[in-house]
């Protein structure tokens, strides 16, 4: 038993050994000045008030602040940074491209009968362990405490506690409430913001400022708020956003939000209603359960991934906020639903895949940097609002259905095919098809409609038609709303009758042609050129032709150049 329980009796020894060593060898600093940190006149060993020291802080030293500021210009480290109470001006400054390392907490600590504040700021980096702002105390007077950070990078391994205390005396009640606000610069939080309320009389502040923070929450838990008192948590700062980046499920804190980033991996559950002012940023492989955000006007829908990512809940049936859909992910977006979106599209990188769906845009022109959008036999394309420079994205080769009824018109930019079943909407506007082909494979006559105020306008394009073959008698018109200039010159084949195999015809008018004529029977041209090709070698035989010219009446007769 004894030779067994020596080695244990040795490590316990030695532990102790080493905890007395490191003891030995580190040391208590008091900020005594403002000044810098690696200057031995700004600090005391022996207090607020004491002679400078004979070193500056470093590793494993307890460092405490009082009524200065002091500012890091080349990078330190500490293992406690504590702001001592009833001072209300300590500041730690951290100088562009350094660090403060601190292995422990940075602590904010409460005074029992005065007030205390304590101030982060700088262009660099402050990490540590944890943060406590407020410290157990018993208050002989209503006091508070209170912690802002402007500092450029707050980093957190672990959590951050907000402190309140509360003490009662015969008919006396003091309260020592606590507040943390984050004003500008980036806090991550690898655990969790928790509250602590010794009383229901206590208020613990969180609060998110105006000068665009970004806090970033790791924790599985992101807010462990106290049932005690009130947990005051504000989130919806001028540019604020919130990010939720862990590995792993989170819930959303049921709150106002101007900006929301979803990142890491696993659900993000947010609760229903959840005002969302200003963008919802998709990052990582995260996905949200729950529900959607409750927009505001001004939100924006942006898909940031690391991966392929599929749209879901978050993104709505309709869509409207002024930010619109962004598409920024390099691995492709799929949209699982059908879509109208009466606000802009912004394709900055990868594809969008429509898929099987509708999508319906009533907005602005496509903004397209780096990507591009994607079809299918299956996809649908709506054009609807008044824009001018609407197009439509070179990727879209391939379509079910294509409707147009943007009444400032809708740009081509490659040739397109209508599936078998797919019809072509010509409902306001004009199509400019430039050079491209736009094909209509389904063969039913009323595949195609159009009019005088929207068609295809062709330049050296076309219009394409798939007829059946077998067509016989009357009643069966084909109609291709074609035009030039800006101006309607259809062709219409009245009782079309077809042969074994049913021919595509390609559709096109320009405005060349005879210029003269004899002077006798004909003494003005104007030049036209209308043209139905067929490209398949079908079995066209026989239609009444209807041409569409502007101006064209009783009184003018057309002619055929030989």
């Amino acid at each position: 038993m004894n030779s067994k329980g020596r080695p244990f009796k040795i490590i316990l020894l030695l532990a102790a050994f080493w905890l007395l060593l490191a003891d030995a060898y580190s040391a208590t600093f008091y900020s005594r000045q403002t000044g810098n940190w690696n200057s031995r006149f700004t600090w005391s060993t022996t207090g607020h008030g004491g002679v400078a020291a004979s070193t500056t802080p470093g590793p494993g030293d307890i460092v405490y602040i009082g009524n200065h500021t002091i500012t890091v210009t080349a990078s330190a480290s500490c293992s406690e940074l504590r702001f001592s109470a009833g001072y209300t001006s300590g500041t730690l400054n951290v100088n562009t491209g350094y660090a403060l390392t601190v292995s422990g907490a940075v602590t904010v600590i409460s005074s029992d009968n005065s007030n205390t504040s304590a101030a982060l700021t700088g262009e660099g980096e402050l990490v540590c362990s944890s943060v406590s702002a407020g410290t157990n105390v018993s208050p002989g007077t209503s006091r508070t405490t209170t912690l802002l950070t402007d500092i450029a990078s707050l980093t957190i391994t672990g959590n951050v506690v907000i402190y309140s205390n509360y003490y009662s005396y015969w008919f006396w009640t003091y309260s020592n409430n606590t507040s943390f606000t984050i004003n500008s610069g980036m806090v991550t939080v690898g655990g969790s913001v928790e509250t602590d309320n010794e009383n229901n009389s206590n208020t613990s502040t969180l609060t998110l400022g105006n000068g665009a923070p970004w806090l970033a929450i790791g924790g599985a838990t992101p807010f462990n708020l106290d049932g005690t008192g009130t947990s005051s948590i504000t989130l919806n700062g001028a540019g604020a956003t919130v990010e939720y980046n862990r590995n792993g499920a989170q819930s959303v804190f049921n709150t106002g939000y101007t900006n929301l980033t979803l990142s890491g991996s696993g659900a993000k559950t947010i609760p229903a209603g959840l005002p969302l002012a200003g963008m919802l940023s998709m990052e990582g492989t995260a996905t949200v359960s729950g529900s959607a955000p409750s927009y505001g006007p001004l939100s924006t829908i942006r898909y940031r991934g690391s991966a392929v990512q599929n749209t879901g809940i978050e993104l709505v049936p309709s869509f409207s906020g002024d930010g619109g859909l962004v598409i920024d992910n390099p691995s492709d977006v799929n949209l699982t639903s059908s879509l109208t979106l009466s606000t802009g599209l912004n394709l900055a990188s990868g594809s969008f895949n429509v898929g099987g769906n509708t999508l319906t845009l009533n907005g602005p022109p496509i903004t397209l940097t780096s990507g591009n959008m994607a079809t299918t036999s299956a996809s649908s394309l709506v054009f609807g609002g008044s824009s001018a420079g609407v197009y439509i994205p070179s990727g879209v080769t391939s379509l079910n259905n294509l409707t147009i009824d943007n009444t400032g018109g809708v740009t081509l930019n490659s040739n397109i095919t209508l599936a078998s079943g797919g019809i072509l909407t010509l409902a306001g506007g004009i199509v400019d098809a430039g050079s491209n082909i736009l094909a209509v494979t389904n063969s039913s006559a009323s595949a195609v409609t159009g009019s005088e105020t929207s068609f295809v306008n062709v330049t050296t394009g076309a219009l394409q038609r798939t007829l059946p073959p077998g067509l016989s008698g009357t009643g069966n018109d084909y109609l291709f709303p074609i035009g030039e200039g800006g101006d309607y010159k259809a062709i219409n084949l009245i009782d079309v009758n077809t042969g074994d195999t049913g021919p595509v015809l390609r559709a096109s008018v320009a405005p060349t042609g005879a210029v003269s004529a004899d002077d006798n029977a004909i003494s003005e041209v104007l030049p036209r050129c209308w043209s139905l090709l067929n490209t398949n070698g079908g079995n066209f035989t026989r239609a009444v032709i209807e041409l569409y010219e502007p101006g064209l009446d009783n009184t003018k007769t057309i002619a055929m150049a030989p």
